[in-house]
């Protein structure tokens, strides 16, 4: 991704030492910490030979795209002591996330033992516990984004929310070779490869005599597109939900009939 207009400022601005490259390893971007701190560094001009690879004690993260037909390559560079501190921060982060975990997650657990008491309103307690479900699910949610960004990557539901400030580049297609767009029918047709994926969900295949698993899998066909579109996944064509449907019918008789 990257931004519509005023990259130059975006980039000199960061706080990290960045550079935008071109296919030859000229400077189109240099951030203001980028050309203060590592020699070498001018726009218009060539990189140093061993920056890229990590010979003049810099680690260089590069995330290639396009853009306009033309190949650019975005270039993070931090030393080892960066590194370190980073893994610190990254260390103290996971504590606390873990700590906000256990939070909410003993509250349900509290909510669900309180079930099984007598003159216990159960409806009020479940609606107690669906609220810690969601507050869970909100962060679960937050530290799976952060896990993109750290990746170099964030989900395609992002970029539709921020589709002001951001513009999508195109990704090369290693079966086809060719260049192509993110978008929602190039997902569902898996031409978006290698970042678009598929989700499965799979179930032991003698669980299918069980109604309960024939009920919850019916709840899923018939609510895909709610589900997908709430967990901001791109959903299946009628088509793909028709196949896996009739999937799931061959699959229950074949249970029954084992």
């Amino acid at each position: 991704m990257r931004t519509r207009s005023g990259d130059g400022a975006f980039v000199e601005e960061s706080r990290e030492a960045v550079v935008v490259l071109d296919d030859a390893d000229r400077v189109l971007l240099a951030s203001r910490r980028a050309r203060q701190t590592i020699e070498g560094i001018r726009e218009g001009e060539r990189v140093p030979p061993d920056l890229l690879t990590g010979g003049l004690g810099v680690i260089p993260f590069v995330v290639p795209y396009e853009v306009d037909g033309r190949r650019e390559r975005l270039v993070y560079l931090s030393r080892e002591g960066d590194l370190a501190a980073y893994e610190e921060l990254r260390s103290g982060f996971t504590a606390a996330v873990s700590h906000e975990l256990r939070t909410p997650l003993a509250r349900l657990l509290t909510l669900l033992e309180s079930t099984t008491l007598p003159g216990e309103d159960v409806s009020e307690l479940v609606e107690r516990a669906t609220s810690e479900v969601e507050q869970i699910t909100e962060l679960i949610d937050e530290v799976l984004f952060l896990s993109e960004l750290e990746s170099g990557y964030f989900g395609y539901s992002y970029y539709e929310e921020n589709q002001s400030r951001l513009n999508a580049v195109q990704i090369r297609n290693p079966k086809t070779g060719q260049c192509v767009a993110p978008g929602v029918k190039t997902v569902q047709n898996g031409t978006h490869k290698p970042l678009a994926r598929p989700l499965f969900i799979y179930a032991n295949g003698s669980s299918f005599k069980r109604t309960e698993v024939q009920a919850f899998l019916d709840y899923i066909f018939d609510h895909e597109a709610q589900i997908a579109n709430r967990a901001r996944f791109v959903p299946l064509t009628k088509a793909q939900l028709k196949r896996a449907q009739t999937n799931f019918d061959l699959a229950v008789k074949a249970a029954r009939r084992s």
